[in-house]
């Protein structure tokens, strides 16, 4: 049957190192445990992502919003250019409950990206280029305890067969 809905092709974000007190975790290292295999960046922890197509914004393996602006189904050709900057604001923020927020998360006492209530919070704004032109932004509460260290991300599948990554880009 037909597929809808599918991420299948570019996802791109940032993903936060895991502190060394959370299971599995040695140290400065990644988990040491085996963790299932997942399907797509868009259900990491610890991770903000963009793209997909539909495309879609996912915070900690939950799904934020739909996004305008760029789809890299279409938009995404060879030899394009596309930039992912994330920046931080400086104010802090206690975690309120999205609208969307369903019932048996908010019996559980969490939120809809399964974090505390009353939780410290960083508002991240993700932003993606292409070919040097601002195409989408998003803007998500990340939470305090995740800490500072961020790395990028890209989930290459789907129509998308091999990326090169530059070193020391500066946004447009």
């Amino acid at each position: 049957g037909e597929r809808r809905g599918s991420i299948r092709t570019l996802l791109a974000g940032f993903i936060w190192r895991p502190l060394p007190h959370e299971e599995g975790v040695q140290g400065d290292a990644w988990p040491t445990r085996r963790a299932p295999l997942l399907d797509s960046a868009s259900q990491m922890p610890r991770c903000l992502v963009v793209g997909g197509d539909l495309p879609r914004a996912f915070l900690g393996g939950r799904d934020l919003k739909r996004i305008a602006g760029w789809r890299p189904l279409v938009d995404l050709t060879e030899g394009c250019t596309v930039g992912v900057l994330l920046e931080e604001s400086q104010a802090e923020q206690e975690f309120a409950f999205p609208a969307c927020a369903s019932s048996a998360l908010l019996a559980e006492g969490r939120g809809s990206a399964g974090l505390a209530v009353g939780e410290s919070m960083r508002r991240h704004q993700l932003t993606i280029f292409q070919d040097g032109v601002r195409r989408c932004s998003v803007e998500a509460d990340v939470p305090e305890a995740w800490g500072d260290d961020v790395f990028g991300i890209v989930d290459v599948c789907g129509t998308v067969q091999r990326i090169a990554l530059r070193q020391a880009a500066l946004p447009p």
